[in-house]
């Protein structure tokens, strides 16, 4: 089971311009859509939102399975341990 973002129009929208930006390389386009959620009191999350509910999608389409979740997650723990031992000043 997934959760669902409750997502308008205009947050399907950035999101799609977004990841077109980041592909083609697209600073301007990229830094454009940003500003424009950051002005928009419920834009930034719902870019962020917009793309965790096109990352799983994508995901979804692509078959992409629980062993790669499970990596992620790992990769996520050695993160976390990671930052604990910068942090801990007897590291």
């Amino acid at each position: 089971m997934t959760l669902a973002a409750n997502l308008t129009p205009t947050d399907h929208q950035r999101v799609k311009r977004l990841v077109l930006a980041w592909h083609d390389g697209d600073r301007l386009a990229m830094d454009t859509v940003l500003a424009e959620a950051s002005h928009d009191p419920a834009g930034v999350p719902g870019q962020l939102f917009g793309l965790a509910t096109f990352t799983v999608e994508l995901a979804a389409r692509l078959g992409v399975d629980d062993a790669l979740m499970a990596g992620l997650r790992g990769d996520l723990l050695a993160d976390a341990d990671q930052a604990d031992d910068d942090t801990d000043p007897a590291a």
